[in-house]
């Protein structure tokens, strides 16, 4: 009787985009996929041979093994820090959080709804694919270490060797889940460390104390903007940090420095701080 009941739909497409969109919605109500689960599929669509395909599936597994718990967050804050090259002939121009995506006129920002439309923009042959892949083996370096400093190995220390003074602000981040912090941190130690294959070598006390400072002013701000509407407020901040870090030369980390310094600090008060701080010892004691 119940064998009766039942019926099967065959849905027929032109394209692959549409494939994933349709299945994208039917499996809505179902377990749900990750966007790195449908991401690895349209890769291995653009792969010619199944050699190739099981060459990249290998590499796209090693990376994501190290983020098994929310490999999406590897994905969002890697195209966050990146952003996109608008420059001309005059010379780059490059725009953080502002993506193209198909069938919209306006730019989107990373989010859970449109973080596989963007990638799959992003993404279009056969050699953004790998070209993709690899910015991921980069990145997994930064992101790992970014999100548990105590990950860091032993052997790196030596090269690594301002991580005694930058592993706490790291590791306060992570305790007060500061996430925002992450692409404008992954943008400046791309774009002021050195690429040793796909580890990332740096030593540079401007780093380490742009780590430090962005720590300390996002604890500043949140304990001063305790309101509705500060997250957006923040993710505009780390947005415009990112830009300005890449739409400058490498070699002018102090001034770049003096430059984020400046910014941020417009948003900081300290008799707000004070008060704010003092405020909520009181909440927290019970007292009047």
């Amino acid at each position: 009787m119940l064998l009766e009941m039942l019926f099967g739909v065959r849905v027929t497409v032109d394209t692959t985009r549409t494939a994933d969109r349709v299945f994208r919605t039917l499996n809505s109500l179902g377990e749900p996929l990750n966007t790195s689960d449908l991401i690895k599929s349209h890769l291995l669509s653009l792969i010619s041979t199944q050699a190739d395909k099981k060459i990249l599936a290998d590499r796209w597994d090693k990376v994501i093994q190290n983020v098994s718990k929310n490999p999406d967050d590897l994905l969002e804050y890697s195209l966050k820090s990146r952003g996109v090259n608008n420059g001309t002939d005059a010379g780059p121009q490059w725009e953080f959080n502002k993506f193209k995506v198909e069938d919209l006129i306006s730019k989107v920002g990373v989010t859970d709804d449109t973080l596989f439309d963007i990638l799959e923009a992003k993404i279009k042959n056969e050699n953004d694919a790998g070209n993709f892949l690899t910015e991921l083996e980069q990145d997994i370096v930064l992101y790992t270490i970014i999100v548990d400093p105590t990950k860091l190995p032993e052997e790196s220390h030596a090269a690594f060797d301002r991580h005694e003074e930058i592993g706490p602000a790291l590791t306060l981040m992570r305790k007060l889940n500061y996430t925002y912090a992450r692409a404008p941190i992954m943008a400046a130690w791309r774009h002021w460390g050195a690429l040793d294959g796909v580890n990332w070598n740096y030593d540079n006390r401007s780093f380490v104390a742009f780590v430090k400072f962005l720590v300390v002013w996002m604890f500043r701000y949140k304990t001063i903007r305790d309101v509705k509407g500060v997250t957006s407020s923040i993710e505009t901040a780390m947005t415009k940090i990112c830009a300005y870090i890449k739409n400058n030369s490498p070699d002018d980390k102090q001034l770049i420095l003096q430059g984020i310094q400046k910014f941020l600090l417009q948003y900081d008060s300290e008799s707000n701080f004070s008060y704010k701080l003092k405020e909520r010892s009181l909440l927290s004691s019970g007292k009047d």
